[in-house]
């Protein structure tokens, strides 16, 4: 009971229907196959904190593995030299914009973890607020790692803010998601979205 429920439950006023989850992940769960879609309505409370419960749970089974692998990488002496990269492939609502998982173009989907710890870099183990795109982490382990970076690359090394998380840095990025075949488009279109 005390796990928090979302404090945006509401679908974006004004947004076209092509940009609201059409909860199609969740509902292939089987407890959540009958679930509502978010413009008929909204599960129920009991259902939200444990979808929300499962999520916290598996954030700190996974917080424990990189503890062990952090630990493990001390112990052999590897620490020195080993470069370590944590991302994921995409957000996760969890009962925002009355939706779950992912899929959209919203910033809650868009935004991701990414945590790197490189050896002797002075911002290890703090935040930075500065925008950057997986296409960039290519070029930033080659950097890192001192491999040559090709030029034809289109993302950007961000090693310069494992030195210095406030410098000045991308004012914007960019993403797109494809709506293919799903029950919001009337005509059958796919529609990519983009942000």
């Amino acid at each position: 009971e005390a796990i928090p429920l979302a404090a945006n439950r509401d679908l974006p006023k004004g947004a076209p229907v092509m940009a609201v989850n059409n909860t199609r992940e969740i509902r292939g769960y089987t407890d959540f196959k009958p679930m509502p879609r978010p413009h008929e309505g909204s599960m129920s409370d009991d259902q939200a904190r444990l979808l929300r419960h499962g999520y916290l749970a598996s954030v700190s089974y996974i917080d424990a593995q990189v503890g062990r692998l952090m630990g493990a990488l001390e112990r052999l002496g590897l620490s020195d030299n080993t470069v370590v990269v944590l991302w994921g492939d995409h957000g996760w609502k969890l009962g925002e914009h009355n939706s779950w998982c992912k899929m959209t173009n919203y910033e809650i989907d868009t935004r991701v973890p990414l945590i790197i710890r490189a050896p002797g870099a002075g911002e290890n183990g703090k935040a930075c607020a500065r925008l950057v795109e997986f296409v960039d982490v290519y070029p930033t382990l080659c950097e890192l790692t001192d491999i040559p970076v090709r030029p034809e690359l289109e993302g950007v090394s961000f090693k310069p803010l494992l030195t210095d998380a406030s410098r000045p840095w991308k004012s914007a990025v960019f993403s797109q998601f494809l709506r293919n075949g799903i029950w919001m488009a009337p005509d059958g279109i796919p529609y990519m979205g983009h942000a």
